[in-house]
């Protein structure tokens, strides 16, 4: 990491000096608020100018995944429509005492300290979970484990309490030695690779969720306190000193730490920090704020990250119906300790209008991952897939069922068997026929291609692909299907079936060899093929194919260099999820939770 400083604008002045909070709304609006229980205020930033868009008591402030602005002022927790007047939410939320702070999750539940009820993504409410005996709980973030971090005060120390599906009535402490319980705490965040990050006076420690112990102190660069603490996206963190300086760190597996100065050391400590969906570092020290631009990564000219997913996934796709994306199956770590493979057995759906997404019923075969899906006839077909069993011998059974998802009524039913059982078929609808082709079945990947229609109980043999697939991806164009493989399943580039002649084609990558389990989609009438793994590594170079031309040229590389992820058009506007790749901040493949949309001038 360059130790080299970089300079920052400052482009508002005269803020209260207090502790302080930067967030940014689906819109890309920036609110500035300074806290106090008496004379607090909120700014925000919109068309290039700043505007006071609150004064008064201001406890909580939070930017929900649909672009709804929260905030607790006084004794009130009013939630702000982009497009209505704000709405009072205060009696829903049963305040014990004065409103605390606020949470949004990625799910878009609402979290508010002091209070006996939470609000859910779908806006029904709920009482909270127990906490432990004698234990106040602030809730903070969450991570793509699908916990939810919290600090836990008994009045004579703190520690960290995580709250999950595993273990969703009750907060659990996780125990840290008394040494790190001293206050002031800054944070909890956390970082791009699951880290959780807390702001020790003289020092940052990290807890990573994957390990019950074994937690990490990074001693400060500086002998002065930590005031803030902020995530950088594609990083680790930046830290805020009372010395006004900023720095980041970043810690890779078997490295010492590696820390930057952002901004050297002013003369007023540093309130709050945010590093935007642009790339810029947004700092608020000593009642003033500064922009640093030059902390910004090549694909942000590209790309604007959207609402996370509710967990990292992998070997994941999009099947679309109506106005949402929907995804089954998939792998990741999940919970905590998060260190044993978990089976995402729940289909989840993005809803393209407002970004967020929502986890649907879980499918039939409980513990089922690596699903084929894709629509027919206004409902989601899951074709196969592999159910977790750890009693048998040779790994994760398959099986051939066929499960009918129908979104209007949310229910499930079974469909017709396939003929054996297989796990990542690839499937794909065109005209009134779905396809699954390839995937693996007990003894390995073959290239079998399949069809039904809505109104069949048999499956219908096509000619077989040129290559037996897995961990493959494709999309349907102008009719035809392609699909994109890797040398593994001796694919030079795209396999082409026209399902009116029943014939495949081949079509060669420019690359000198096409990556292995890329995502593919078709998007602006041509097909993309994005990521996938190399010979030693995950790539991030994008190929787009135009079968009016014939020809391949590049796009933009995308945000991470991930494999086994997902991709699909959305409204006119190119959508990316998930996917998994190495990093040596874990030393290990990490699952994604991250979202990106490719901007509209950069198709």
């Amino acid at each position: 990491m360059s130790i080299k400083t970089t300079v920052a604008d400052t482009v508002y002045t005269g803020l209260p000096t207090g502790p302080g909070l930067i967030v940014q709304d689906r819109a890309g609006l920036l609110y500035v608020t300074v806290f106090d229980e008496t004379d607090g205020i909120i700014i925000r930033h919109r068309s290039s100018h700043w505007e006071t868009w609150y004064q008064g008591p201001v406890q909580g402030l939070q930017a929900a995944p649909d672009g709804d602005v929260w905030t607790a002022q006084s004794n009130e927790i009013v939630r702000h429509p982009s497009v209505r007047n704000p709405i009072p939410h205060t009696a829903s939320f049963l305040p014990r005492s004065i409103p605390g702070p606020l949470l949004a999750t990625r799910e878009g539940d609402i979290w508010c300290a002091n209070c006996a009820n939470m609000r859910r993504g779908d806006a029904l409410f709920e009482a909270v979970p127990l906490a432990p005996a004698g234990w106040t709980i602030t809730p903070r973030c969450d991570d793509p484990f699908g916990n939810i971090w919290a600090i836990a005060n008994n009045g004579q120390r703190q520690d960290l309490a995580i709250l999950n599906r595993q273990y969703p009535h009750t907060w659990r402490l996780i125990d840290l030695p008394a040494d790190h319980s001293i206050a002031p705490w800054i944070g909890p965040v956390i970082d791009d690779y699951g880290f959780v990050w807390v702001g020790l006076p003289q020092a940052a420690l990290r807890v990573d969720p994957r390990l019950a112990t074994g937690h990490r102190v990074f001693v400060n660069p500086v002998e002065s306190p930590i005031t803030a603490i902020a995530r950088i996206a594609n990083g680790q963190v930046a830290l805020g000193f009372a010395d006004g300086s900023v720095r980041e760190l970043a810690t890779p597996v078997h490295q010492a730490p590696q820390w930057r100065t952002v901004i050297p050391s002013a003369s007023s400590a540093v309130q709050g920090m945010l590093h935007d969906r642009t790339g810029d570092l947004w700092v608020l020290a000593g009642g003033a704020i500064q922009r640093v631009e030059t902390l910004r990564s090549p694909w942000h000219a590209h790309w604007d990250e959207q609402p996370r997913m509710p967990v990292g996934n992998h070997d994941h796709i999009f099947a679309r119906i109506g106005d949402r994306l929907y995804t089954a199956g998939g792998k990741t770590f999940f919970g905590w300790p998060a260190n044993e493979w978990a089976n995402l057995d729940h289909i989840w759906s993005y809803n393209l209008d407002d970004g967020t997404w929502r986890v649907e019923l879980p499918m039939l075969e409980p513990g089922k991952a690596y699903s084929g899906i894709a629509p027919l006839a206004g409902e989601l077909w899951l074709l196969g897939g592999n159910l977790r069993d750890e009693k048998a011998k040779g790994g994760p059974v398959k099986t051939a069922t066929v499960e009918i998802y129908d979104p209007p009524s949310r229910r499930l039913r079974l469909g017709p068997q396939l003929p054996r059982p297989a796990d990542q078929i690839v499937a794909l609808t065109v005209a009134d026929r779905l396809y699954a082709i390839g995937g693996a079945n007990d003894e390995g990947p073959v290239p079998d291609v399949l069809s039904i229609a809505v109104d069949e109980t048999k499956w219908s043999h096509h000619a077989p692909a040129p290559g037996p697939l897995m961990q493959a991806s494709g999309c349907v164009l102008s009719g035809k299907i392609y699909i994109a493989a890797g040398p593994s399943a001796q694919c030079p580039g795209l396999f082409v079936y026209d399902p009116q002649q029943d014939r495949w084609d081949q079509i060669i990558h420019p690359a000198s060899q096409p990556p292995s389990a890329p995502m593919c989609t078709a998007f602006a009438g041509k097909v993309w093929v994005m990521g996938g793994r190399g010979q030693n590594s995950g790539q991030t170079a994008t190929y787009i194919y135009s079968p009016t031309n014939g020809d391949w040229h590049q796009g933009p590389d995308i945000p991470l260099p991930i494999s086994w992820a997902a991709a699909a058009d959305a409204n006119g506007r190119l959508l990316i999820a998930g996917g998994a790749y190495e990093d040596d901040r874990i030393g290990n493949f990490f699952n994604s939770d991250r979202v990106f949309l490719l901007r509209n001038d950069r198709q």
